[in-house]
């Protein structure tokens, strides 16, 4: 059986950070498409915003997991060593 590839240093931080973005990004577009349409389909601007409420909280979700792999991998480095 072969060996998973090895996952990049901080690979979960990157993903955290790209959900909290779109998170962020999602709810101004969300708001302000919710704002303009006044017509049917008025759903549109409240699921995109519900979207990306989602993507934040998998963002406030994963950052903890994320934080301690980046210490874990750097405590195991040692001070004074390059990765």
């Amino acid at each position: 059986m072969t060996q998973p590839a090895p996952r990049s240093r901080y690979r979960t931080l990157a993903m955290a950070v790209c959900f909290a973005l779109c998170g962020v990004a999602g709810s101004i577009v969300g708001r302000i498409y919710g704002a303009a349409l006044d017509t049917t389909p008025a759903w549109v601007g409240p699921a995109i915003l519900i979207g990306s409420l989602a993507c934040f909280v998998a963002a406030l979700l994963l950052m903890p997991t994320a934080v301690r792999a980046a210490r874990r991998k750097t405590a195991a480095n040692g001070p004074g060593m390059s990765a």
